[in-house]
């Protein structure tokens, strides 16, 4: 059909009170232009049940576009085969399901979205709405197929500004955007994030694997809470799970993170931006910075500019067998001194390996870390490659310093009833080294004597560990306090 709504069509003209669509079943519609099987200009409400749309076909929207409804409501659906295609009848292809410009909210409940795709943006949908709402539903095989950076949100993206993204007790599995960001979603502006009870699997993306933040104001909250992610991955990019570019405060709780890689920083999550970090409770298991250009096998925190600042608290939580191809196995931090301060108590760090520096954490000009309660074991910086990171040896200036724990720039570090068995350096610092500049060069026994920090430790053991210096501090400092502190060979 020429035109809009390959089966049927509402604009403007027609006022309709609402439309509502039940028991119906829609499937190879054609419409040269929105809406594969139908579109729909007017303010009334949508409601849509129990109906099925299967190899629908529009420039946008495949299976339908709405623009100006109340509300776009959809609850026990099958969206299957639709598609947006990107060099289509107006070379659009937003939205392979459909396209929403509603002024009120999507509500997704108990629905299939199964292999629909967009030649451009979101291979499932694509909205502007003020609040998208997801509940028990199951997203598998979508795709943002175009072959270009642009080509955003395997599942969804979000148009609009202050959008709210609310997704509980729903399966994200194997979605892409295979030349593009976000192998789930992307979203710009928004005005929050909930995930809750929910699994995101094998999803991917050239950059951040499953969901991207993309700009917005401080104080936003993305609250994450007992949801599982494994497998998803940034095939070229940052972020195996999410990036966060906006100033969003970050509370993550009662989750995995497994299997997840990043080509280059961050296997879990990358962030370039201010913000608060709340991290309890939570699994971080065989997580991945492969490529000659990745640090921190989970974390990958750069706060370089002086006018960004974060807080960063670690509790009851687990890192082990995350690896990075050059600094940080599980954490690498940049910031400048009074940007950061990072706390970490009742926590686990397992078996973390970094092929240049720092086995399970890297830090360059640190503000304030306490580390309390928190057992470090097992973990190596070394120059050998690992399995899986794609390690390109003559890149790396550090020469495997910092078992556990590589502090480039040490400001101030305090130690309480922290544990640090059998980890390993092929350089200097088996457990912990500590550095006063960036400067290092082949005979491992020179660096810029400028900075000054503060290290106290008290309590806690230092055993098995091993290096060409088991605990080495190679620094101006201000003061070096060991208090009830077990030192064994």
């Amino acid at each position: 059909m020429q035109g809009n709504g390959g089966a049927f069509g509402i604009d403007g003209s027609i006022f309709a009170a609402a439309l509502i669509i039940h028991g119906s079943i829609f499937s190879n519609n054609i419409a040269e232009g929105d809406g594969g099987a139908f579109s729909f200009s007017s303010a009334g409400p949508i409601s849509i049940t129990g109906s099925t749309f299967s190899s629908n076909i529009a420039s946008n929207g495949g299976a339908f576009q709405e623009s100006g409804a109340a509300a776009v409501d959809i609850d026990n659906c099958s969206f299957v085969d639709n598609a947006a295609p990107e060099y289509s009848y107006s070379g659009k292809g937003n939205g392979g399901a459909f396209i929403s410009n509603t002024n009120g909210d999507v509500n997704i409940v108990n629905t299939d979205f199964f292999n629909n795709t967009a030649g451009d943006d979101g291979g499932a949908f694509v909205t502007s709405s003020l609040r998208i709402f997801v509940y028990q539903s199951m997203f598998v095989g979508n795709a943002a197929t175009g072959e270009s950076y642009t080509s955003n949100g395997g599942v969804f993206v979000t148009k609009g500004r202050d959008v709210s993204v609310q997704i509980s007790g729903s399966t994200f599995l194997g979605n892409s955007a295979s030349e593009g960001e976000g192998g789930v979603f992307t979203t710009v502006y928004p005005a929050g994030v909930l995930l809750e009870s929910s699994i995101f699997e094998d999803n991917h993306a050239e950059d951040v694997g499953v969901f991207k933040l993309d700009w917005g104001n401080s104080g936003i909250i993305v609250n994450i809470s007992s949801c599982s992610f494994t497998g998803n991955r940034a095939t070229t990019g940052a972020g195996g799970v999410f990036w966060k570019r906006l100033g969003a405060d970050m509370y993550i709780s009662d989750s995995l993170f497994a299997n997840n890689s990043a080509s280059r920083m961050g296997g879990v999550a990358y962030t370039g931006s201010n913000g608060h970090w709340v991290i309890r409770n939570s699994l971080f298991i065989s997580n991945h910075a492969r490529s000659y250009s990745g640090s921190g096998g989970v974390f990958s925190i750069d706060l370089g500019s002086v006018n960004y600042r974060a807080d960063v608290n670690i509790s009851a939580s687990a890192f082990r067998g995350n690896t990075a191809a050059i600094k940080g196995g599980a954490l690498f931090v940049l910031a400048s001194p009074s940007a950061l301060v990072m706390r970490i108590e009742g926590s686990a760090f397992d078996g973390n390996i970094a092929a240049g520096a720092g086995g399970a954490l890297y830090t360059w000009q640190w503000g304030h870390i306490d580390i309390s309660d928190t057992s470090f074991s097992g973990n190596q910086a070394t120059l050998v490659n690992q399995p899986g990171v794609d390690l390109d040896l003559s890149y790396i200036p550090h020469s495997g310093g910092g078992g556990a724990i590589y502090a480039d720039n040490a400001f101030a570090i305090s130690t309480r009833n922290a544990t640090f068995v059998a980890n390993e350096a092929q350089g200097f610092g088996g457990a912990v080294l500590f550095t006063t500049d960036d400067e290092w060069n082949r005979n491992g026994v020179h660096a810029w004597d400028e900075a000054r920090g503060i290290i106290h430790i008290t309590g806690g053991s230092v055993s098995h560990n091993a290096a060409e210096s088991r605990w080495y501090s190679f620094a101006t400092l201000d003061l070096f306090l060991l208090s009830s502190l077990s030192l064994s060979l």
